[in-house]
């Protein structure tokens, strides 16, 4: 037996319903021993009026540092005869003493410059003074460096230069460093340079190679190496 607020639905022994309003209702569960005999069971379900379900979105959801990251509340479900008064959100990457976000709109643009898991927040603020809140997590991984160089030539006479490029690296390097040594003493630095573009002259023929080693904000490094021919005039 059931109200007639419920809208029911049976499927052999399960009972589907969805209350149309609250309020408190008997429910009476019906069933037939072994013996013919008839058994009873009522049960009482308290329903609550509608409440606001925020929703977040996240365009996109993961990636490297640095990354901006649009969110979206405009699916938030709004109980009847409710208004939205504005929505608050928290990114988690908030510094201490400033975590009390002011009204915002639903839909809010922000780039999380460090790699981390970070909690997101979402406060849905009713004109009716009602305060929702939902929270979902974003994953943002520390970015891919990787060193590359091009030389201009890998054979050339002693006296004479090859240009030396790390522009087809990728990532974000805070620093450049290229190492110059000869194979036959390699514990010995012929020169160094921190330039993206290196130009050395080498005077003495041989085998030599060259580093490049690079370094980004995150702690990552990586490095290319290449082999120069030294040969005499």
């Amino acid at each position: 037996e059931v109200p007639d607020e419920l809208d029911a639905q049976a499927n052999g022994s399960t009972l589907l319903g969805v209350f149309r309003k609250e309020g408190t209702y008997p429910v009476t569960l019906m069933g037939e021993g072994a013996e013919g005999k008839s058994m009873r069971m009522p049960i009482t379900f308290d329903v609550k009026p509608p409440s606001a379900e925020p929703v977040i979105s996240l365009t996109p959801d993961g990636g490297t540092a640095p990354l901006e990251v649009t969110f979206d509340g405009s699916q938030t479900f709004i109980p009847p005869g409710e208004t939205v008064a504005g929505f608050k959100w928290l990114f988690g990457d908030e510094a201490q003493g400033t975590r009390t976000p002011e009204l915002a709109g639903a839909r809010v643009q922000h780039t999380f410059k460090a790699p981390g898991e970070y909690l997101i927040k979402l406060s849905v603020v009713l004109i009716s003074g009602k305060e929702f809140t939902a929270q979902r997590t974003i994953l943002i991984r520390k970015p891919i460096l990787s060193a590359c160089l091009t030389a201009s030539r890998l054979k050339v006479q002693a006296g004479k230069g090859v240009e030396f490029d790390s522009a087809c690296s990728t990532g974000e390097a805070s620093s450049v460093l290229w190492d110059v040594r000869r194979d036959d003493t390699p514990d010995i630095v012929q020169a160094q340079s921190g330039d993206e573009k290196y130009v050395y002259v080498f005077e003495e023929p041989g085998d030599y190679t060259v580093t490049l080693t690079l370094k980004d904000a995150f702690s990552n490094v990586d490095k290319k190496t290449v082999s120069i021919s030294v040969t005499a005039p």
